[in-house]
C-alpha cells in the first residue's frame, strides 16, 4: 500500500520539476527582449516608412540563413490621361499589393541581429479601365497608395519552412505623407 503512494509521489515531484524548469526566466537578448532560441525569429521593432512601403528591422538566425518577405496591400491615387494629354483622378480603382523578399545570412549576423530593408511597390498589371480610366485608349499611374495592410514572413531558406509571421493595420495619410503600422 505504501509503495503505490511513493511512486506517486515521485511522479508528483518529477511532474513538478518539470513545469517549473519551463517557467525559469530566459536570459534578456539584444535590445533586452527574450534571447533568440536559435531557429530564426524577428527581433525588436519593425519601422514602417514610406518610399512605396518600407520596412525596415532586425531578425535572430541562430545557425540558418532565412528570407524575410514583405506583402503589402491598399489603396491607389490614380490619375488617367487621355490620348490628348487631359488629367483627372481614377474612379474607384481596386486594391493593390506589392511585395518585396530579402534573403539574411547568418554571416551578416551581429551582435546577434541580422537588419533588413524592404520596399513593396505597387506593381501592378492592371489595365488602365480597371485602375478607373474611362477605357484603355487612356494612360494610368498610380501616384501614391494609403497601405493599410502588410504582413512579414520569416521563412528558412534552405527548407522553405516558416519560422515566424507578423501581421500589420496600416493607416496612410496625404500632406504631409506618413505611414503607421501597429502589429494585429
Amino acid at each position: 500500500m505504501f509503495e503505490g503512494s511513493r511512486i506517486l509521489r515521485v511522479g508528483l515531484v518529477i511532474g513538478l520539476a518539470a513545469t517549473l524548469a519551463g517557467c525559469a526566466p530566459k536570459e534578456p537578448g539584444p535590445g533586452g527582449g527574450v534571447a533568440p532560441q536559435g531557429n530564426g525569429q524577428f527581433i525588436g521593432r519593425v519601422t514602417f516608412s514610406l518610399g512605396s512601403l518600407v520596412a525596415e528591422g532586425d531578425v535572430a538566425l541562430g545557425n540558418l540563413d532565412a528570407v524575410v518577405t514583405l506583402t503589402a496591400g491598399g489603396v491607389p491615387l490614380v490619375t488617367c490621361t487621355s490620348p490628348g494629354g487631359n488629367q483627372a483622378p481614377g474612379q474607384n480603382p481596386p486594391r493593390v499589393s506589392g511585395s518585396d523578399s530579402q534573403t539574411v545570412e547568418r554571416s551578416f549576423t551581429k551582435n546577434g541581429r541580422s537588419p533588413f530593408v524592404l520596399e513593396a511597390d505597387a506593381q501592378t498589371a492592371l489595365s488602365a479601365k480597371r485602375l478607373g480610366c474611362p477605357n484603355n485608349n487612356w494612360k494610368a499611374s498610380i501616384d501614391f497608395v494609403f497601405w493599410d495592410r502588410a504582413v512579414l514572413t520569416l521563412t528558412n531558406s534552405a527548407t522553405g519552412a516558416m519560422l515566424e509571421k507578423r501581421v500589420f493595420a496600416c493607416v496612410t495619410q496625404r500632406d504631409p505623407d506618413s505611414v503607421s503600422c501597429t502589429e494585429l
